[in-house]
C-alpha cells in the first residue's frame, strides 16, 4: 500500500470511527433511558409505563449532545493538530540550534527522516519530566504533525535505537494512523465525560443531602441519586467500550509500524534494542502525565502503568514485538553506545510505468535517509543558521521562489540542497506568532505580485507556504473533491507543465496528450487549456482546487505530470523539480532525493 492508498483508507476508518461513535453514544443513551424509567418508576410512580417514546428520544437525545459537545469541544480544543497534542501530554518545543547534543541529535534524525520521506518537516517536541523511553507522533495531516520523545528516550537510547523509534513514528504518518488516533483522543473525553458528570451529581448530592430532612430526600433527592449512579455506571461501560476500539485500532499498527521501520532504516537492532531497554528500565514505557490515559494509543509503547486486564492494552507485549522484528536474537549481540550515519548511496530510479514511480513517493529507506543525512550536512552554514531561525527564514522562501537574486550562496546549491533549505525554513517559521507568520507571508505574497514573474514552480512553492501557514494553526481537512468536480483545474495545471517544458504550443499539446492518458480509467478525455495556464490568478485556483480532492485524484494527477515531463524520455532535475513543487502544493510525499 503506498501513500496516496493509506491516505484514502485513513479517511475510511476516520468514518468508521463515527460510526463506532453514534453506536457507542446509542447504546449508552438507551441504557441510561432505562435508568431513568427505573427511578422514576420506584420514586414517583409506580404506575408510569415503562416504554416510552418522548423519553427514550429526550433521554438519548440529551446524553448524544452532551457526549458530542464534549468530544467537539476536545477536538476543538487540539485543532492545532499534533503540537496542541505534544503541549497538552507536557511537551517542551526542540529550538532550531539547540546547544543540548542530545537534543541535536534528536533534531537531525527527524528532519533526516522528512526530507527523506518528502514529506513536510513535523514540529519537535520533548517530554522533559518524563523519565521512561517512549514516543509519539500525533496530528491531522502530515502537514500539521508533531513528533515528541521523552526524556528517557534521549538519555537512554543510542542514534540507531531513536532512528529506529522516530522512524516507527513516521511510518504512523506516512500510514495515516495518525490522525485516526488524534480523533480517538476526542472520542474518548466524550466518553469518559459522561462519567465524570455522574460522579459530580453523586457527589453534589451527598453534599446538600446532609441539609435535607429525610422528607425531602425520600422522593425528588432518591431520583437523583439512581439517575446519577446510573450515568456514572453508564459512562464507565462507555469508556470500557472505547478502550476496546482504542486497543483493537492500535495493537495490530504497532506491528506494522514496527516492520515498517525496519524497512526504513535496514537496521532490526535499532528499533529491537529500543525496546530490550525498555524490558531493562527502570521506569519502563510509563509517562507520568495525567493526559496520558486518553492518549495512551498514540505512544510508541505502553504509556501507562498497568492495565486492568490485558485485553485494555494498546500496545502488543514488548516480547512478541522484539520476537516479530528479530526472531533470532541476532542483534541483541550488537548493541552499540554510538552509531555512525552510513555513507549515502545513490539508489536507481524505479523502472516501469509512472504509476510505480508516483507510488514510490513518500517511501523511505536507507539509502534516503543517509542522502538525507548527506543534504543537511553539506548545506552552508551561513545558509543553515539562515533557514532555521525564525526571523529570517522568510529570506530563503523568498530565495525559493526568485526574489532573493542577491543571495550568490544559495544560487550555487543543488536542486536538493534547496529543496531541504526550503523544508527547513518553512519548518522554522512555525515558531512565528499568528499575526506575524501572516504578515511575513502578505509580505512575499506583495513581493511576488511587484516581481510579476513568477515560473510554474514558484508558483506552487508559494501555495505550499500558504497552505502550510495555515495548517499551522488551524485543523487541516481530508481532501473531499471527486474527479468531475475538478477536471478543469486538472487541464489547467497540466497544461501548464508541458508549457513549462516546451518550446512551442505544438510541442506543449502533444506533452500534454501524453500526459493526460493517465486519466483514461477515468472515462474521460482531457482538453488542454494553455491560455488558461498562462493566468497565474487561474493557475493558483487551479492548484488549489486540486490539493482539496481526494487523494486518488491527486496521485493521477502526479502520474499524468509524471508522464508529461518524461515524454521526452528524459527525467533530469528540473523535470524532477517540477514534480517536487507540484507535491508540495498537493500537500503530497516529494519523489526521494536519490532519484535522478
Amino acid at each position: 500500500m503506498d501513500f496516496f492508498e493509506a491516505q484514502d483508507q485513513a479517511r475510511r476508518k476516520t468514518k468508521s470511527l463515527i460510526i463506532l461513535f453514534i453506536l457507542a453514544v446509542l447504546t449508552m443513551g438507551t441504557l441510561i433511558y432505562l435508568g431513568v424509567s427505573f427511578a422514576l418508576m420506584s420514586q414517583v410512580d409506580s404506575h408510569l409505563p415503562l416504554i416510552s417514546i418522548d423519553r427514550f428520544l429526550t433521554v438519548v437525545g440529551l446524553v448524544a449532545l452532551f457526549v458530542a459537545v464534549c468530544s467537539l469541544w476536545k477536538v476543538s480544543a487540539l485543532k492545532a493538530g499534533g503540537s496542541s497534542i505534544a503541549l497538552m501530554l507536557g511537551g517542551t518545543k526542540v529550538a532550531a540550534e539547540p546547544n543540548d547534543p542530545k537534543l541535536q541529535q534528536y533534531r537531525n534524525v527527524v528532519e533526516e527522516m522528512a526530507i527523506a520521506s518528502g514529506i513536510r518537516i513535523p514540529e519537535i517536541f520533548v517530554l522533559k519530566e518524563e523519565a521512561g523511553i517512549n514516543a509519539f507522533a500525533a496530528g491531522y495531516t502530515p502537514q500539521n504533525a508533531a513528533v515528541a520523545v521523552s526524556q528517557g528516550c534521549l538519555d537512554q537510547l543510542d542514534r540507531d535505537e531513536l532512528q529506529g523509534v522516530v522512524a516507527h513514528e513516521y511510518s504512523h504518518i506516512l500510514n495515516g494512523d495518525m490522525r485516526i488516533n488524534s480523533r480517538m483522543i476526542g472520542v474518548l473525553f466524550g466518553l469518559l465525560a459522561l462519567a465524570v458528570i455522574g460522579q459530580f451529581a453523586l457527589r453534589g448530592f451527598a453534599f446538600s443531602g446532609r441539609r435535607r430532612s429525610r422528607r425531602d430526600s425520600k422522593g425528588g433527592g432518591g431520583v437523583i441519586v439512581i439517575i446519577a449512579i446510573v450515568v456514572m455506571i453508564v459512562g464507565y461501560i462507555g469508556v470500557f467500550f472505547g478502550r476496546l476500539i482504542q486497543s483493537a485500532i492500535s495493537r495490530q499498527r504497532e506491528f506494522l509500524a514496527d516492520a515498517a521501520a525496519v524497512q526504513f532504516t535496514r537496521n532490526p537492532g535499532g528499533i529491537a534494542n529500543a525496546l530490550r531497554k525498555i524490558q531493562r528500565h527502570v521506569s519502563g514505557s510509563r509517562i507520568e502525565n495525567p493526559d496520558a490515559m486518553e492518549a495512551s494509543h498514540l505512544f510508541f509503547s505502553n504509556a501507562l502503568a498497568r492495565s486492568f486486564a490485558n485485553v485494555f492494552s494498546t500496545h502488543p507485549p514488548l516480547e512478541k514485538r522484539i520476537a516479530a522484528i528479530d526472531p533470532t536474537g541476532i542483534t541483541r549481540k550488537n548493541i552499540k553506545e554510538k552509531s555512525s550515519t552510513p555513507e549515502p548511496r545513490t539508489r536507481r530510479q524505479p523502472a516501469g510505468h509512472p504509476n510505480d514511480f508516483v507510488s514510490h513517493f513518500g517511501s523511505v529507506d536507507e539509502a534516503s535517509i543517509a542522502q538525507a543525512h548527506s543534504t543537511i550536512d553539506s548545506l552552508p552554514s551561513e545558509l543553515s543558521h539562515i533557514a532555521r531561525n525564525p526571523l529570517t527564514a522568510s529570506t530563503i522562501l523568498l530565495a525559493s521562489i526568485g526574489l532573493y537574486p542577491s543571495q550568490r550562496a544559495y544560487q550555487k546549491l543543488s536542486p536538493v540542497q534547496k529543496h531541504s533549505l526550503f523544508e527547513i525554513s518553512l519548518a522554522s517559521i512555525k515558531d512565528l506568532p499568528l499575526r506575524e507568520l501572516e504578515s511575513k507571508f502578505s509580505e512575499i505574497k506583495r513581493l511576488a505580485q511587484k516581481d510579476g514573474i513568477i515560473d510554474f514552480d514558484e508558483q506552487c512553492l508559494m501555495i505550499a507556504m500558504g497552505k502550510s501557514i495555515q495548517s499551522f494553526h488551524t485543523n487541516s481537512k481530508f481532501g473531499h473533491r471527486p474527479f468531475p468536480k475538478v477536471r478543469r483545474p486538472i487541464e489547467i495545471v497540466l497544461s501548464a507543465i508541458a508549457l513549462s517544458g516546451s518550446e512551442d504550443e505544438a510541442q506543449a499539446r502533444i506533452a500534454f496528450d501524453h500526459g493526460s492518458t493517465a486519466f483514461n480509467a477515468f472515462g474521460t478525455q482531457l482538453q488542454a487549456r494553455l491560455d488558461h495556464a498562462r493566468e497565474p490568478d487561474s493557475l493558483n485556483e487551479a492548484i488549489t482546487a486540486i490539493s482539496e480532492s481526494i487523494m486518488a485524484v491527486r496521485k493521477t494527477v502526479l502520474i499524468a505530470a509524471t508522464n508529461i515531463v518524461t515524454h521526452d524520455q528524459e527525467l533530469g532535475d528540473r523535470e524532477l523539480q517540477h514534480i517536487r513543487s507540484l507535491c508540495a502544493a498537493l500537500e503530497c510525499p516529494a519523489p526521494s532525493l536519490t532519484e535522478s
